[in-house]
């Protein structure tokens, strides 16, 4: 089971799960005029972000949530690091399975899970803006400043309940 929540943090609910309030995937993001900032868990078992990142210099995800063009994305690593690593600005949103998801195929560390990302509805394309190393963002300083735990997907942090937390990421990275 520990293993398939990764997964989720890496490709996000499944369609199931994702539309248990839609009867049918959203394939596109409601319009709306503020930047929001997330952070997002991603799982070096599953997925070599450093290596794209360091190749590419962006990435494209799978979109669950309803991320946008502008908006920016913390990205927490799992274990073995158990930190937030990257920055990154969301460069377009909505975007269907095409031939520039390829680039992420190499880095998949299970080649059969591009098979089945390619199934899904929308894509988001994130360019890094800074990597950081601090211990200040490791997970027990984050849990100090305001999270509730791990990160297991997803995390709105412009909702007030995240106040706190989204200023001293910020005032860190």
């Amino acid at each position: 089971m520990i293993e398939e929540t990764y997964k989720v943090s890496l490709f996000g609910e499944s369609e199931e799960t994702e539309c248990k309030h839609h009867k049918t995937p959203s394939t596109h993001t409601p319009p709306r005029a503020e930047v929001k900032k997330w952070m997002i868990p991603a799982n070096p078992k599953f997925y070599d972000l450093a290596g794209c990142l360091n190749k590419f210099g962006c990435v494209y995800w799978r979109q669950c949530f309803n991320f946008q063009t502008g908006d920016i994305i913390y990205i927490y690593v799992t274990t073995p690091e158990c930190r937030i690593k990257y920055k990154c600005v969301v460069e377009g949103h909505d975007l269907p399975f095409s031939e520039e998801n390829i680039i992420d195929k190499e880095f998949l560390v299970n080649p059969e899970d591009f098979e089945v990302s390619k199934q899904y509805k929308r894509f988001i394309k994130m360019r890094l803006v800074s990597s950081t190393t601090s211990d200040k963002l490791t997970l027990m300083h984050l849990l100090e400043n305001g999270m509730k735990g791990a990160p297991q997907g997803s995390i709105n942090l412009s909702h007030g309940s995240y106040a706190e937390l989204l200023n001293y990421v910020e005032s860190n990275f």
